[in-house]
């Protein structure tokens, strides 16, 4: 008959905090670390008065798995639910991995991984423009996640952003001061990694000092894009129409005002004025003639943008249009 295993105090406590510390499952535990039975781990637990978990001798990780879960962990950005259910093992598991590692713990979004993540890795539609001209203007850029907030009353825009990107989160609703904004949220690394490229970064307000280069055919897309992003449409009291758009940078506003150009055959004849007691630099067209070409241009047969504007301009349109519009 085997002679029974002794612990120490020192063992027993060591195996407490591989435990509930790594995050070590008892099968683990028993046959990688120490050679012996699960039961004489199991009992040494509850002599400690620990909780058994109910999945404690599921699926024993790996160092390959290990590099996957911090993959998955600090890249990707799944949570540790997300990571365990992926892997069949608890949460504790996926906790000591990461905690073994040295990977800081944070709170994350938890995120949508059914999500189109190379959504923007080439631009060649109409909506790609066109989201990548709002998010240019009004998208927010941090760790890895994307944010968009606009105004409640345009809540219609954001339920497309989450059609177009196959988004399954919710809209959330937040009062600023005395308006109701709504935001959605992804958290995509690639995503992120592919707006770079377009200059769309933490910080584009101060950093990025040109707008992307884009596909002729699709400009009308990306401006109308920039203009519902950070743009005004106004009609004056005597009833002259304005079409404008402000940014940081004058070189900003230097490249719209030629892409205006190219959309309306170089005869634009606006100019970038000086704007707001931040003195920010802004593209305003006044001409009439420009105003109706650049409305025309920018939303005749569009599928997609914000439908206030498109009431304000429409009776410029020397068109119909009967397609619905987001």
């Amino acid at each position: 008959m085997p002679k029974k295993r002794i612990w120490t105090e020192e063992q027993k406590n060591q195996i407490v905090d591989w435990y509930i510390k790594d995050g070590f499952s008892i099968s683990y535990i028993a046959k990688k670390l120490l050679k012996c039975r699960s039961n004489s781990v199991s009992n040494i637990l509850k002599e400690k008065n620990i909780k058994i978990r109910n999945n404690s001798a599921g699926r024993v990780i790996n160092i390959n798995d290990e590099k996957d879960i911090i993959y998955l962990y600090t890249v990707k950005r799944y949570t540790q639910k997300q990571i365990a259910e992926k892997f069949n093992c608890s949460t504790f598991v996926v906790h000591g991995v990461l905690i073994r590692n040295g990977i800081e713990i944070v709170n994350q979004p938890r995120i949508n991984i059914n999500q189109d993540e190379t959504y923007f890795d080439i631009i060649d539609t109409e909506h790609k423009a066109y989201w990548l001209g709002f998010i240019f203007a009004d998208g927010n850029i941090y760790k890895n996640q994307l944010s968009i907030e606009i105004n409640e009353k345009d809540i219609l825009l954001l339920e497309q952003f989450k059609k177009d990107l196959k988004l399954n989160s919710k809209i959330s609703i937040r009062h600023r001061k005395n308006t109701d904004m709504c935001c959605v949220r992804m958290v995509s690394a690639h995503l992120c990694e592919s707006l770079s490229k377009y200059g769309i970064v933490e910080n584009k307000t101060e950093r990025t000092k040109h707008l992307p280069k884009i596909e002729e055919k699709l400009l009308p897309h990306f401006l109308r894009g920039l203009i519902d992003g950070d743009g005004w449409i106004t009609k004056d009291k005597r009833g002259n129409y304005h079409i404008g758009f402000v940014t940081n940078h004058f070189s900003v506003c230097e490249d719209f005002k030629t892409y205006c150009n190219v959309i309306l055959n170089g005869q634009a004849t606006a100019k970038i004025i000086y704007k707001n007691k931040d003195k920010h630099p802004c593209f305003q067209i006044q001409s009439q003639k420009n105003v109706k070409q650049l409305a025309t241009a920018l939303y005749k047969d569009n599928t997609i943008c914000l439908s206030r504007k498109y009431r304000l301009v429409e009776p410029l349109f020397d068109f119909k249009n009967d397609e619905d519009i987001v």
